[in-house]
Order: C-alpha cells, then structure tokens, then sequence
C-alpha cells in the first residue's frame, strides 16, 4: 500500500488515500467517484522534477499509467485535481467507440469491427433534463444498453422489423444528461482507398463489403443519459455509466469522403424507395376557401427525418377518400420543410378521413442487405421538370427521354392556390400538365412550378405491384374489383393515366374505384390507366400500418352502418308517416259515408 496525498487546486481541499501501488490511474479514479472527492470536469496533474508548472495527465491516458509511475523518493505520491483544459469528450469517445460506424443486423444495432473514421474535435453540451422514451427493441452489446426508438435509426425501421424478433413496447423514464456533438469527422486513408477500389470495378457487391466491415451510418449527436431510478441518481455525475438514449442526424459512412468520390459511388448505388407507408390524416381542418378545400399537411416524422438526412430526396404520395375525391401536391417554402398539399375536387366533402400513401425516393447511401426480389431493392429514377411561365400558356409538354419505364408523378409548387393536372402519352415519351382553377372551374395560366416523375423499369420484379387497365370510349369509370382481387383495393394507388394526345383531366381515386374527369369539350377518350402500389404484403407491413389500414376499414364501416341505420329509420319514420295518412283518409272517407 502507499499513500496518495491529493490537492484539488479548484477548491482547495486536501485529503488523502490508501491504495496499492499496481492500481490504474483510471481505477483510482472509481475510487474517488465513489466519495464524490472527483468528477468529470477534474484532471489529475502532477509536479515533475524541480518544475513548479503542474503537468495535467489526459482523461483518455488514464488507462495507461499506474500509481507506482509517480512514485517519489519517499513511498508517498502527491497528485493534484485541476479543472481539465478540454472537455472529457477523448474520454467519452474512447470509451463508446463514438466514432466508429453502426450497423442494422438481424441481432439489431452492431459496431462495427473496424475504424473508417476518424474525430478530430467534438463538444459535449448539458442538457439535465427528465423524459420518457417508447421503445419497441431494447439493445444490449458489450453491456451498454441502448433505448433507441425504430424512428431514430436512419431509414431501417422496416429492414429491423422483418429481421429482429419484436418485443412488446416498453417505456422508460430516462435522465437526458448530455449531449454528445461531432465537429469534425474524416474519412482514413485506408478506408478512401478501398472507397475508391470499389468505385472503379463499379460493383455493389464491394460495397456492402465496405459497409459488413467499416459500419452502414455514424449518429453525428447522441443523447446521452441513464435510465432513472435511486441507484443510477448519484451515478448519473460520471460518464463511464451513461447509455445511449437517443441517435440524431446520422450520416453514411460515404457521407465523409470527398464530394467528388460522394457523387461516384451515389451513382453506383441508385435511387431506391427509401420509405414506404399508409397514414391517415383527419379532414375536420381543411379550409373552405371560395367554395374549394385545401389542406396543408406535415410530413410524416419518418419522412422528415429522412429527407434530413440524406440528399437528393423526393416525395410523392396519393391521397384516397371514402365519397370526395383529392389531388396531391408537394409544397415548398425556402428555408421550411415541404409539406403535402390536398385539394378536395368536391364543393364539399363529409369525409371524417383519408388515406394518405407516401414514398421517399433517394440513393441508398447505407446500403441496406435486403432480398434482390424485393422491391425496394429496385434501382429507380426521378426526373425533375421545371416550368417558368414566360408566356401565357394553359398548359406544357415535356419530353421525357426514357425507354423501357413506367412513370408516375406528383407536382412541386410554391403557392397553395396553384393545382397542376397532368398525363402521359401512350408511349411514355411526354408529360403534359396544365393549370386549372377549382375556385373558377376552368383551366388558367400555368404558374411556375416544377413536376417530379418517378420512373420505374419494366422489371418483373414489380409484376404484383404495377397494373395496368385499358378503357375504351364512352367508360371513364374503372372499377378495380372488376379487374383485380380485392387485395389491390385496399391499398391508396399511385395512378398514371396515358392518351394518345395531351388531355386535361382530373383524376377521382377511391379505394375500389378510378374516375376520369375530363375537362375538354370531348369527354369521352380511349385511356390507359396505371397503378402502382408500392406497399409491401401483409406480411411485410409494419404493425403500423396494419393498425392504420384496420382503423380505417372499421371506421368506413362503422359509417356506412351509421348510414345505413339512419336511412332505415328515416325510412320507417316515412312509412309510418304515410301510412297514418292513409288511415286519416281511410277514417274521413268513411265518416263521410
């Protein structure tokens, strides 16, 4: 045993200990945490020789020295606490690995088994707050538990869903404590050139080697905290006990080479559905504006995380009622998150719901292993189409330079007052839009706007999920039982309709039934009609879209026995009415006699 005389020279106490000479600084660090005598903010220093400048020993090399190291002549040390001149952050990295990638695997979140980057500088901030976490997966890797939420990992709630067994969702009172921040993070040489390897032999297949090795995401900010109770109070003071709560704004392990090798291997991966899913959406608080409705609504949590996080994103999604019909836009605001934009095709609508079905489509920048006969596995491709009205034109064509691919689409606008129609010519090789008014009824100049087209290629792949119908003159009305299971109506569709010649229609979509509204003088037209579906089978559906799905179905039918009901009993309250009319006919007839 020997003597550890200690002074901490930010509040001038001194105090001393007895402890074995072979004992890690970082052990005699315990020690004193468990008397509260140090803290995250103190270093040890010691004096050297005849110097008079205390030398501060880093909180990341404590492992490497011992007592002993700092023996003097007598069989006593004499240590200092200082306040530590960077923060603890070394520490806090040396200690989680924060700089290594993670991975989804069917075990559940992984570290990865080698370093591609590394953190030159990070910042902790204090955040000291008490909150409650839901969490359907509880992680637990070399005794660090993680209470992560599916909504805070990037873009692999499905994936983690299909491949790790659910448990039931669990709730957590947690003490939020810090806030770790990454601010600069590079890529290794090592890791560059296997990067740049893999790009010129141009095969997926090497990089999600890259990815099995080096991690698929790194989370730039984690909150970091304990879960609450007595015993972890007092613990909570010391980072060494501190678990991961919350990932925020993750990035590929691709996201820090350069941005020349970036824009490669995007290119190399392609643009997949990152993001697939159903909501439903109240139409309590649509606006009656001069007799049409618009309704503003904000994207999923999902989508916007989504979006955030990765570059290069679209959205597109379809909206369905039970009686009224919607058109779908994106809109946009410099500086603010798009939100999806729902004009109601009625004067009025009674709808208490409606179905909303979204996708995102990116580039796949983590590499998700998922089955090749699976169809966000399928490579995609968005074109972008920009109209500015530099004449006054009522509607455009524009050519698209694709073969071999389906299209659907969905309008981009930075006014609320702006809906954009559209269709596609038989052959897929143009786009026609144009501009109508629903608070006019009639077409109107084109505003500025621009057109997102979704292109799918003619895979089979996809043969449960496209569906193609042909009408003929006289027939705007495709009623989808008719031509498919019922399986197909329940799903919102994403609906393409194509023309010999440019047409300006509107489009009514109901969940068993497609209506043609055509706005020219000539109403009835040959038509191909396209539905695309990109909603997984029920097995693959998360649990909440099913719940939503089923929510949805009691509710329309709760509705239509509320209708049905009421129809009855106006029904018999008309019977009855009449029938004692008749009787007071009968009796006066009678009496008359």
């Amino acid at each position: 045993m020997i003597k550890v005389k200690i002074e901490n020279k930010v509040n001038g106490k001194k105090f001393d200990k007895d402890v074995q000479s072979d004992t890690k600084l970082s052990d005699f660090r315990k020690k004193l945490e468990e008397t509260d005598e140090i803290n995250d903010k103190l270093s040890f220093s010691q004096k050297f020789d005849d110097d008079e400048n205390i030398v501060e020993i880093s909180r990341v090399n404590e492992d490497d020295f011992m007592l002993e190291d700092f023996i003097e002549s007598s069989n006593e040390i004499k240590m200092y606490l200082v306040k530590a001149s960077t923060t603890y952050w070394k520490f806090l990295n040396k200690l989680n690995q924060l700089d290594r990638g993670l991975m989804i695997t069917s075990e559940g979140i992984e570290r990865a088994n080698e370093q591609a980057l590394i953190l030159h500088s990070a910042k902790i901030v204090e955040v000291n707050a008490e909150n409650q976490v839901t969490v359907s997966y509880e992680y637990k890797k070399e005794l660090k538990r993680f209470y992560i939420t599916d909504s805070k990992l990037p873009n692999f709630a499905g994936l983690l869903k299909k491949n790790y067994k659910k448990a039931s969702p669990s709730k957590y009172n947690v003490y939020e404590k810090a806030r770790f921040e990454i601010d600069k993070l590079k890529a290794s040489e090592t890791f560059i050139e296997e990067v740049k390897k893999a790009i010129e032999d141009e095969k997926i297949e090497n990089f999600e080697k890259i990815t099995k090795k080096y991690g698929q995401f790194i989370p730039t900010k984690i909150i970091f905290g304990i879960e609450k109770n007595e015993t972890n109070e007092k613990r909570l003071k010391y980072c060494r006990y501190w678990d991961w709560i919350e990932f925020q704004e993750q990035k590929s392990v691709f996201h820090f080479v350069d941005a020349g090798l970036r824009e490669k291997i995007y290119l190399i991966f392609g643009k997949k559905i990152l993001y697939s899913h159903i909501t439903t959406e109240k139409d309590d608080s649509v606006n009656d504006v001069d007799n049409y409705k618009v309704k503003n609504i904000k994207l999923p949590p999902e989508v916007s995380n989504i979006i955030s996080n990765n570059a290069d994103c679209s959205i597109f999604a379809t909206a369905v009622g039970k009686n009224y019909c919607y058109h779908c836009q994106i809109l946009t605001s410099p500086g603010k998150v798009p939100e999806l934009m729902v004009h109601c095709l009625e004067n009025r609508s009674n709808d208490t719901e409606i179905l909303i079905g979204w996708i995102v489509i990116g580039y796949d920048t983590y590499l998700k292993s998922e089955n090749s006969e699976n169809i966000r596995s399928i490579k995609l491709k968005v074109l972008r189409m920009d109209y500015m009205p530099y004449d006054e034109c009522n509607d455009k064509t524009f050519e698209l330079d694709l073969s071999d691919y389906y299209y659907v689409g969905i309008p981009v606008v930075d006014k609320k007052d702006s809906l954009i129609g559209h269709c596609f010519s038989n052959d897929y090789k143009e786009l026609h839009t144009f501009a109508y008014s629903l608070r006019d009824r009639r077409c109107e100049r084109l505003p500025k706007f621009s057109f997102n087209v979704l292109a799918i290629p003619h895979e089979a792949t996809f043969k449960e999920q496209i569906k193609f119908v042909e009408k003929k003159k006289n027939d705007g009305i495709i009623t989808v039982g008719k031509h498919y299971d019922n399986e197909f109506k329940k799903f919102p569709k994403f609906i393409s309709l194509c023309f010999n010649k440019s047409e300006q229609i509107l489009l009514k979509q109901r969940l068993a039934q497609i209506k043609v509204k055509f706005l020219g003088e000539n109403s009835q037209r040959d038509f191909k009609c396209l539905f695309f579906i990109p909603f997984e089978s029920d097995d693959d559906l998360t649990d909440e879209t099913l719940n939503t799905l089923e929510n949805y179905y009691v509710n329309l039918q709760d509705k239509l026995n509320e209708a049905k009901k009421g129809f009855m009993h106006i029904f018999k309250y008309k019977s009855k009415k009449q029938n004692g009319k008749q009787n007071e006919k009968q009796k006066r007839e009678t009496e008359t006699k």
